[in-house]
Order: C-alpha cells, then sequence, then structure tokens
C-alpha cells in the first residue's frame, strides 16, 4: 500500500431517479408562479392555496364537517348523532383552544331509587385526555346545568385530587327486566344480571307500584295496603349452563297508604359470580276498584368485581341528578361541556413555560408531537421549536387560531397537518426533524435555476386553463363558536358576482368568522391565479431549496431573462462581461448574481455596456459577493432582464 496524499475521496448523496443518472436530482417541489418581483414596488402578498391548482398546501376537506362516519362517529360534529353516547372502542377525545364537548359515557349510567322514592340519576362522562383546562360550562340540551335541582358534580383527572366516589363505573342494566307485572303464584325471569366474563359483587332491583298501595274507604279515606315478594338468585356459567341452586336474595314487603307511585331501590351483595335473577309476588293482588294493590319488577343492575376502569390520562365528570320532571330520558344524554386547554408554550430565552390557557396553533402542533399519552413522544431535539416559535407571533398577530376535538382514530401526520392547515402551513421532515412552511410572502429567493443548471430537455410548464368546470367560487364550513354548530362563508372568484359552481371544502378547527373569511378568500385567489406549474430536473443544487422556499427561474423558452456565466468583472470599473449577448429594451433593467454556495445576490439596476456582451452595474455588489471568473470551479452566473421579466419568482 503506497499512501496518495493528493487523493481526495468526495462523499456524493446520490439522490434517485434523474433518467438513468444518480448524479441527477429532481427538483421534488412544484414551483408556482405567483408573480414578478419588481424593484421599488410593492410586494406581492399573494392570498392562495392549494385547493384546485397549487401543491404547496394540503387539500382542504371536501366532505362535509358535520357528516357521518359509521366506523367512528364523532359526537361533536355528527349533527345525526348529537348527543351522549358509549364508543366502545373508539379514541378518546382531545380537545385543543376552546371548543364545545360532547362528553362520550365512560360506563353504562344507571339509575337508582332512594327510600323517598326519589330517583337519582349516575353517568359518568369522559371529557377527553387533558392533563389540565378550564372548564367554561356545563349544560344539559341548552340549559347550564347549575339551573337543575340536587346536582352533584365530581371531577376526576389529573388535575384533580381524590377518586371516584360519587358514581360506580362498574354497573350494567338489564335490558330484559322493563316493568313487567308481578302476579301471586309465577314467576318473573330468570334473567342474567349480566353479560359472559363479568362477575357482580352485588344485585340491583328495583320495584315500581304504579297506582301506588292503598284502599280507599266509602268517605275516601286511603287505607293501608301490603305487597310481598322474594327475590332469588342462580349461579350461571359464562356459557349460561346452571352451576348452582337457588339461593334466597330477599324477601321483601312494602306496606302504605298514598295512591301515588311507589318506586324503591333494593342491592343485595353476593359472592362474585355470574347470575340469573328471578322474582316471585308471594300475596294474591286485591283487585277491588278500590285498591291500589299492584306492584312490577322495573329493573336490574349487577354492580361488578372490577378494579378501577379509568385512564389515568383522562378527565372525567361524575354526575349525580335527582330526576324528576326537570330531567326527560332524551335529556339525560345530551350534556355538554365548554372547555378551553391549557398547554405549554415555549420560548427561546425561557425554554417550556408551565401549561398556560391557550387556543395557539403551534403549541397544539408541539403536543401533538411531545404528548407521551396520545402523542409522538418526539424529543425536542427533533422538533424545530425556533420555527414555531416564529409562526407562533405572526399567528397570533392574525388571530388565527385553532380550536377543535380530535375524536376519531387519526395519525400523527394526519393530526399535524389538520392544525397546521389552519395557519396556512404544512408539516415537512427535513431529515429526521419535524418543522413547519407556511405560505406567505417572501421577496429573497433561496436559488436560482437557470439554463446553466436546469438539464436539457427537462423544462416544462403546465397551465391549467379556464373550462365549463371550473369552479367559480368557494365556499367553507366551519364550527362557530357562537352557536356551536356549522357555518359558511362563500366568496366568488375574481370577476363573478354571484357564484353558481363552487368549490365546496370544510376546515376544522376554525371557529371564527373572520378567520374563515380570510382562509375562503385565500383559496379564492390560489384558484383563480396560481395556474402556472414549472418542473425541471437539476443536479445536487435541487437540495439548496427547501419545501415553500421562494426560487427564481430564468430560461429562454419562457422568456424569463437572459442567463449564463460572468466572463470578466472589472470592479473599479462596475463593468461585467458575460457569456450571452445581452438584449435591452425600454425601461430600467436589472441583474441578479448566483454565489458559490448557490445564493441568489441582487437585483442590481445595470445599463448597457460598451459592448454587446457586457453590462454597467448602477447599484454596485458589495465586497461580500464572491464574482469568480477563473477555471478552478463553476463561474459566477447571472440573469437579467427587464424589471418586469430578468426572472420568474
Amino acid at each position: 500500500w503506497i499512501p496518495c496524499f493528493e487523493d481526495q475521496i468526495v462523499y456524493l448523496v446520490l439522490p434517485k431517479g434523474g433518467a438513468g443518472n444518480p448524479s441527477m436530482a429532481i427538483v421534488g417541489a412544484i414551483l408556482i408562479v405567483i408573480g414578478i418581483f419588481v424593484p421599488g414596488a410593492q410586494p406581492l402578498i399573494y392570498a392562495g392555496v392549494g385547493l384546485l391548482v397549487s401543491g404547496l398546501m394540503p387539500t382542504p376537506n371536501f366532505g362535509p364537517l358535520t357528516q357521518s362516519d359509521a366506523v367512528s362517529p364523532s359526537p361533536t360534529y355528527n349533527i345525526q348523532l348529537s348527543g351522549n353516547s358509549a364508543r366502545l372502542g373508539q379514541a378518546i377525545p382531545v380537545p385543543y383552544g376552546r371548543h364545545i364537548l360532547m362528553p362520550d359515557f365512560a360506563a353504562q349510567p344507571y339509575t337508582e331509587f332512594d327510600d323517598e322514592g326519589d330517583q337519582f340519576y349516575y353517568a359518568l362522562l369522559c371529557l377527553g385526555q387533558l392533563n389540565k383546562f378550564t372548564l367554561e360550562s356545563t349544560m344539559i340540551d341548552d340549559t347550564e346545568l347549575s339551573h337543575f335541582e340536587d346536582v352533584e358534580v365530581q371531577m376526576v383527572g389529573p388535575q384533580y385530587t381524590g377518586s371516584l366516589s360519587l358514581v360506580n363505573p362498574n354497573v350494567v342494566n338489564a335490558p330484559e327486566v322493563a316493568s313487567q307485572d308481578m302476579l301471586y303464584g309465577s314467576y318473573i325471569g330468570p334473567f342474567a344480571s349480566c353479560g359472559p366474563g363479568m362477575k357482580a359483587e352485588f344485585i340491583g332491583i328495583d320495584i315500581l307500584c304504579p297506582k301506588g298501595l292503598y284502599y280507599a274507604d266509602s268517605d275516601g279515606n286511603l287505607g293501608e295496603k301490603t305487597v310481598i315478594w322474594l327475590v332469588e338468585a342462580r349461579a350461571i356459567t359464562d356459557k349460561g349452563a346452571l352451576a348452582g341452586d337457588w339461593t334466597l336474595l330477599g324477601n321483601e314487603s312494602l306496606t302504605d297508604s298514598t295512591n301515588a307511585a311507589i318506586r324503591r331501590s333494593f342491592k343485595y351483595a353476593v359472592s362474585p359470580g355470574r347470575y340469573e335473577i328471578r322474582v316471585s309476588r308471594q300475596d294474591e293482588r286485591d283487585t277491588n276498584v278500590r285498591a291500589g294493590h299492584e306492584i312490577q319488577w322495573a329493573g336490574m343492575r349487577a354492580y361488578l368485581d372490577l378494579p378501577d376502569p379509568l385512564e389515568p390520562s383522562a378527565t372525567f365528570m361524575a354526575l349525580k341528578i335527582r330526576a324528576s320532571s326537570q330531567l326527560s330520558g332524551l335529556s339525560q344524554r345530551r350534556i355538554s361541556v365548554v372547555v378551553r386547554r391549557w398547554l405549554p408554550t415555549w420560548n427561546p430565552t425561557t425554554g417550556w413555560s408551565a401549561p398556560v390557557e391557550t387556543s395557539s396553533i403551534a403549541w397544539a402542533l408541539a403536543d401533538v408531537l411531545r404528548n407521551q399519552d396520545y402523542g409522538g413522544q418526539v424529543a425536542d431535539s427533533r422538533i424545530d421549536l425556533q420555527t414555531l416559535y416564529e409562526l407562533d407571533i405572526l399567528w397570533e398577530s392574525r388571530k388565527d387560531f385553532f380550536n377543535a376535538v380530535f375524536d376519531k382514530r387519526i395519525t400523527v401526520w394526519q393530526a399535524l397537518t389538520t392544525i397546521a392547515r389552519v395557519g396556512r402551513a404544512r408539516p415537512i421532515m427535513r431529515g429526521s426533524m419535524f418543522t413547519f412552511v407556511r405560505d406567505g410572502m417572501q421577496e429573497l429567493p433561496t436559488a436560482m435555476f437557470s439554463m446553466r443548471n436546469i438539464k436539457r430537455g427537462s423544462f416544462n410548464i403546465d397551465y391549467s386553463l379556464f373550462n365549463d368546470d371550473t369552479t367559480d367560487g368557494v365556499e367553507m364550513e366551519y364550527f362557530n363558536s357562537d352557536t356551536w354548530s356549522s357555518a359558511y362563508v362563500t366568496l366568488p372568484a375574481p370577476g363573478v358576482e354571484e357564484p353558481i359552481n363552487p368549490a365546496r371544502v370544510s376546515m376544522m378547527g376554525i371557529t371564527a368568522e373572520m378567520h374563515a373569511y380570510r382562509e375562503t378568500a385565500y383559496m379564492v385567489a390560489d384558484a383563480a391565479y396560481r395556474r402556472s406549474r414549472i418542473s425541471f430536473s437539476t443536479e445536487l443544487e435541487g437540495h439548496l431549496p427547501a419545501f415553500g422556499d421562494l426560487v427564481a427561474v430564468a430560461h429562454d423558452v419562457a422568456g424569463w431573462g437572459i442567463s449564463g456565466d460572468v466572463e470578466s468583472w472589472d470592479q473599479s470599473a462596475k463593468l461585467m462581461v458575460t457569456t450571452e449577448n445581452l438584449t435591452w429594451t425600454v425601461g430600467d433593467h436589472y441583474a441578479v448574481l448566483v454565489g458559490p454556495q448557490g445564493d441568489v445576490y441582487g437585483p442590481y439596476k445595470v445599463a448597457p455596456g460598451s459592448a454587446q456582451r457586457s453590462m454597467q452595474f448602477i447599484e454596485v455588489p458589495d465586497s461580500s459577493v464572491d464574482i469568480y471568473t477563473g477555471t478552478e470551479r463553476e463561474r459566477t452566473r447571472f440573469a437579467m432582464g427587464p424589471a418586469t421579466s430578468y426572472a420568474k419568482m
């Protein structure tokens, strides 16, 4: 082995593609023509998004926001559901910002009667995976919960102390028992108290005397009447086979002198197991028209022997409400809450803060990535926090906020895309780093591509032309926070008074009318003005711009300026000689230069030089611009032309 100190080893990243040449990279981003930079003129602020033409922003949802989903219906946005339900096996909701929730039942609701005959409704609702939040209001239908009488509430979750005590989360109702009349000499049942795989440790029985208990004498006075009944249980297996003999749970009786309905609940302890239950009346019913002597088996519950089933990262609301005339059966499933989420925020000076109440788009994105319970569990070192911080300042100044509830199973990337889209941004990966690109005004191009570094024959311009099927406006559906229902903003395309064929889209996370109006105008402008796409192949310079960066393109085919190399440069005379013949027209002309690292400098105002391939710089590049004209590396490239067409941005 002989050392060769003159040799060099060069490590090259060889992108895939490039028409058989591994050193040729295909420019991944489609370049969207949005305007031409005019020095001294007002910068172009484009208000568009990739809805119908461009590929820069994700396409909004073309389906209605309130569309039902048979697999995983949303209790928040589904107008057909619009109530509390037990969504077994579905995602625990994750709210952001300020939003209404129709909480899921975390356990079967049930009712019990006390010794006075009052019925109490017990419900356990899951508000979602909330580590910290503000509970703004709780409503039954459209009425505040505080307006109802005899209401007890217990909150359980990460920000609360104590364990659940108000409601038993392990109760199942037996639907077979539904107010059957109890008659002397016959049994009602047996009915299984719980399903296979469950073990009851208590059995609950509800008894109803619909006409009360009484005997009315000739003067109308009500005398006492008594009913007697037995409750028996027998063990069964999960397959329904008998596993024991009948045992007596209770020999009960009721005596009263009232013509008002009587309701009572009885509870019996049993050895943990599965049981079937039967009841039988032990006295004959008095059928005299003056007597009220009927009894019914109104309901049955099994209190299961199970460990605490509550998800430790979620927050729950336990309710106990006296179910008088104030609470109908429908209202029992129309409980809603309005919550305001708290999230930590990040500052480059102080780092992460304690959680604060916020509707920030940026910190919702960070939470999706960082959260250990439902998020991506991504380390801070892989999140572009500085970009999020800068975007948060912009979004706050514009009053762009994200207020929504994720209550269906989606990926982390889908959640990031949904949240960022509200801020006119999208998530991208740069290596292993999560970062975000917002579609906004840019003045300085990151790179320039010209005849010198665009592969021959690869340059293509695709124009999207108007036809009879082209939409003439945009109708956006959003969820209005004033009414907590769908609302719409419709804007026509330029030159259209009343849209007849608008594109109908929905945006989850927008709850303010002005925010919806801005994004609708953005989409309208995008569909109207971004109708050209440029694509081409280049070499490793294709790695210079990141997704969403502004680039300059100079090409003879499109008439976008004259481009080439710098042949000589006289700093003192401010005179540049180029490799290409230069064409001069009426008006000011400008030139841009590309440095050795691909940086774009300029534009500089220029005038015709003494030769056809020369130009006189009126505005001179400073000494930091490395203008190279030798042969050891690529010479400095240039593009020049009139103020409106020296290059396309």
